[in-house]
């Protein structure tokens, strides 16, 4: 033999070109290739096909059935870790409003304390207090002084 490209493998060349079935070698169909989204549509594809016409269905587009299995499991395995993270992350906004709730609490009080404050310091103004003096007299000193008074 010869070495080169057999005869009929020219021949069956020649023949898919004229039908125009002939792929050229520009697209890559291994499996390996495949997109996570094409992936996933071919697992929803193959979920639904009857079982009698699932082999037709994986000749046909180059796979097998490892591949199907395969892609199942890494696609829920994918699910289930954004589940996980999403449920981190919620937890962790939870935390966080939590945290906010009680500085927002903190800071209402420390408001409502400046304006009674405020309020005071405006009442003093307006009503400016009279400083008292100690009277040094016992109340009954006092009691009698005002009776002299009344009397007068």
């Amino acid at each position: 033999m010869k070495p080169g490209t057999h005869y009929q493998t020219i021949r069956n060349w020649i023949k898919q070109s004229e039908s125009g079935t002939l792929d050229g070698g520009l697209h890559d169909t291994s499996p390996r290739r495949l997109t996570p989204k094409e992936k996933y549509e071919l697992v929803v594809e193959a979920a639904g096909i009857p079982d009698e016409r699932l082999g037709e269905f994986q000749r046909v587009r180059g796979l097998h059935t490892e591949h199907l299995t395969i892609w199942d499991q890494e696609l829920r395995d994918m699910t289930g870790k954004q589940s996980d993270r999403q449920q981190a992350e919620h937890k962790a906004l939870k935390k966080r409003v939590r945290e906010l709730e009680r500085e927002l609490h903190r800071k209402e009080k420390a408001l409502a304390e400046a304006a009674a404050l405020l309020v005071l310091k405006k009442y003093s103004r307006l009503f400016p207090r009279t400083p008292r003096t100690i009277d040094p007299r016992s109340p009954q000193e006092r009691r009698d002084d005002l009776g002299r008074t009344s009397s007068l």
